[in-house]
């Protein structure tokens, strides 16, 4: 299982980017990340051990 708790991100300028994130990801689920290209999708997977 993977899980995120309260979990928060800030750009370097201050603008928040996530706020108080909570995710439970259980084992044969399958999680779909999705948003405008250029919206740091592949880098929050990375920032949480994990690659796309």
């Amino acid at each position: 299982m993977i899980e995120l708790k309260n979990v928060n991100y800030k750009y370097k300028n201050g603008t928040t980017a996530i706020k108080n994130i909570n995710l439970e990801i259980h084992e044969g689920e399958v999680v779909s990340i999705i948003g405008k290209n250029g919206s740091r999708k592949v880098n929050s997977c990375k920032g949480n051990g994990r690659t796309a």
